[in-house]
């Protein structure tokens, strides 16, 4: 299971999330592959931009649609323990 951006946050103040991600992320996740979900440690504190800005940041021009457990949801909200993040790639079309 990846961890990210805990520095010293004790593993009480960690939350688990499942990412499912159809972009490649910017660093590297060890156990990655897209279309498959992955277990991710995160601070408990950590919002959608903060994510999408840690773990997308080369690519964030590539995100189409991000849902947590199904919904679509502001770029502001505080992600929770459990939460499954899916992210999609633009659609090109015409």
């Amino acid at each position: 299971m990846q961890v990210i951006n805990t520095g010293n946050v004790p593993d009480k103040k960690l939350i688990t999330v499942v990412l499912r991600s159809h972009i490649n992320p910017s660093p590297n996740l060890e156990g990655f592959s897209i279309g498959k979900k992955m277990q991710v440690k995160l601070p408990y504190d950590m919002c959608l931009d903060e994510f999408l800005k840690t773990f997308f940041h080369e690519n964030l021009n590539e995100i189409g649609l991000i849902a947590i457990n199904g919904r679509m949801v502001n770029s502001r909200r505080t992600l929770s323990e459990g939460d499954f993040i899916d992210i999609f790639s633009r659609i090109a079309g015409g």
